[in-house]
């Protein structure tokens, strides 16, 4: 391990045992205090998709891994002073909470951030799990795509959009109705957000919406063709999902976090890159996904960014 020094935002050199508040802006963690546990300076301070990280510890023995720069050092801290940590408690709206990756979405917020609430919005509340149903910090409001008068009930007093919608792809093709549903709602979705003043919005997608950074790739290409091919209806709504957040969503903070084809293989470990750079594949677990949303919340590295995401 390179013995290359971290710095915070300030530029003071942090090491294991100093204190240090964070300072990510609107993250579950902002403005609490704890202690630098260890360091991981083999990275180059200039790499930015690999920036050394700090293990930080809470006043509960939490550990978050964080970027140095998201830190501020303070000196001269007593545990008096410690004692005094403040909880920011956020409001997620979860869309297509009801489907495999949904679901997953909202129990991963519910993990790691306990202090929170969680609003379903969903067509078939039916269908959402006995043990969600039950729980105090999740609320179900029952609606669909162009019910916009429900939707903005649950829009308002949200803090970050979370959402697993998606056309349901099988390797025969798809139902899919024509029209472009869900493009058409997140147009919707987002004069809501601008409204009530919610900034945060994180969407599922795919390979078939396409970003600048992206390369060419064969594998890639032959998905996408085929979805195309067999499922042209997924395939429209899927661009126009993209190009409606991208031409649409300007003052919102948006993640378009593009997946591959996904699996039920219960591992979190996730690469993040852009089609074609060699870093990501064609295959991507469930809980992968829904750990690199909700990660992304607080780490803020994509924001109006389209990575494409994958097992590692």
């Amino acid at each position: 391990m390179s013995s290359k020094t971290v710095h915070d935002k300030n530029g003071k050199e942090i090491s294991p045992g100093d204190h240090v508040t964070i300072k990510v802006r609107g993250g579950h963690h902002e403005g609490t205090v704890g202690k630098i546990v260890h360091t991981e300076a083999e990275a180059k301070q200039e790499d930015v998709k690999h920036p050394p990280k700090v293990i930080y510890e809470d006043q509960h023995g939490h550990r978050v891994s964080h970027n140095p720069e998201s830190l501020e050092k303070l000196d001269n801290l007593t545990n008096f002073q410690l004692c005094f940590v403040p909880i920011i408690v956020m409001r997620f709206l979860v869309l297509g909470a009801t489907g495999a990756s949904g679901i997953l979405l909202v129990r991963k917020a519910l993990e790691l951030y306990p202090d929170s609430t969680v609003v379903i919005y969903a067509r078939s509340p039916d269908k959402v799990p006995e043990d969600l149903k039950n729980n105090a910090s999740v609320s179900i409001i029952k609606g669909t795509l162009e019910d916009l008068n429900t939707a903005e009930t649950a829009v308002q007093g949200v803090d970050v959009v979370l959402s697993a919608l998606g056309p349901l792809v099988k390797w025969y093709g798809t139902n899919h109705p024509s029209g472009n549903p869900i493009a058409t709602f997140y147009g919707h979705l987002i004069d809501l957000m601008n409204k009530h003043g919610v900034k945060r919005f994180l969407f599922l997608s795919t390979a078939s919406s396409k970003d600048p950074n992206d390369k060419h790739s064969l594998k890639f290409a032959s998905l996408v063709e085929g979805v195309k091919l067999f499922a042209k209806n997924a395939y429209t709504d899927i661009v126009a999902m993209g190009e409606t957040v991208r031409t649409k969503g300007g003052n919102i903070e948006w993640t378009m976090v593009r997946v591959p084809v996904l699996t039920n293989a219960d591992t979190e470990a996730v690469a993040a890159g852009y089609i074609g750079d060699d870093q990501v594949g064609v295959t991507l677990s469930r809980k992968a996904f829904a750990a690199f949303v909700l990660g992304e919340v607080e780490k803020r590295e994509w924001i109006q960014k389209a990575p494409m995401i994958s097992d590692p």
